[in-house]
């Protein structure tokens, strides 16, 4: 490079004017979606512990919830192309492995929830094995029907599920003081 292309570089002079490209800040710090996305994450993140409502507490509990089923249903749709029916199957394992290790076991639901996490990615894995051989129509067969296996042994299975009453955590509380996450109350 020659004094002058180094001196333009320097300068941040070159073709197309601004910063050069080692300098530039990214698109995705650019974004004021990006800042809004992390304010409300923080927001999300502290409003337990500056609000004591258990009603907004539990919206958000839910949001995320459906959220996290949303990603999912994301990656298997979006990205991956494939029309998938039994999404909601493994966010109802998810829930009835808390709901289970909390009232059999005992504990907190937060700690339950890595363990629900994988419960359903195993099962998630075992479908995929069967699943995935399929193509078109029998794809989308094949996870209606576990749908409604899942759906089917979650109402029937009454020693393990409660039926159709089904199994009732009382809503984590959390106080300015619980460092840890929330606890739950009877």
């Amino acid at each position: 490079m020659t004094d002058s292309g180094a001196t333009a570089v320097a300068e941040g002079t070159l073709k197309g004017g601004g910063a050069p490209p080692s300098q530039a800040p990214s698109k995705a710090l650019r974004s004021p979606w990006t800042a809004l996305i992390a304010v409300a994450v923080v927001l999300v993140g502290v409003f337990p512990v500056l609000s004591d409502d258990l009603y907004y507490q539990n919206m958000i509990i839910l949001s995320m919830v459906f959220a996290i089923g949303a990603v999912g249903l994301n990656v298997i749709t979006g990205y991956a192309g494939y029309i998938s029916l039994g999404q909601g199957a493994f966010i109802g394992i998810g829930a009835y492995t808390v709901g289970i290790c909390v009232t059999d076991i005992g504990g907190s639901p937060w700690v339950w929830v890595p363990v629900a996490g994988l419960v359903a990615g195993a099962l998630a894995a075992l479908l995929g094995v069967v699943a995935m051989r399929a193509r078109g129509h029998a794809f989308v067969i094949l996870t209606i029907a576990f749908l409604f296996l899942v759906q089917l042994l979650a109402t029937n299975w009454d020693s393990l599920t409660n039926g159709t009453g089904g199994i009732t955590l009382p809503i984590p509380t959390w106080t300015s003081s619980t460092s840890t996450g929330p606890s739950t109350t009877r």
